[in-house]
């Protein structure tokens, strides 16, 4: 069973992938994608989700790389 704080933490990851590549409003889509890039508290919350946040990096990076294009994120849970 996952623990409440893990599943909150990964809600916080998945809010922000899902508003990078779907958010209709540009403000929060730049937002969310400067934060999965770039957020210095980046690899805590990920690590917090229960992710290897090297790995999550890579996987955002590739996103980024084919741009930013709506995508099935479930190979990131």
């Amino acid at each position: 069973m996952i623990d409440p704080r893990q599943r909150l933490w990964t809600g916080v990851m998945l809010t922000a992938i899902k508003d990078a590549v779907n958010s209709s409003e540009s403000l929060e889509r730049t937002l969310a994608r400067s934060w999965l890039l770039n957020g210095t508290d980046f690899g805590y919350v990920a690590s917090l989700a229960g992710f290897d946040p090297d790995a999550i990096r890579r996987q955002i990076f590739l996103l980024r790389d084919r741009g930013w294009t709506k995508t099935d994120i479930s190979v990131l849970r």
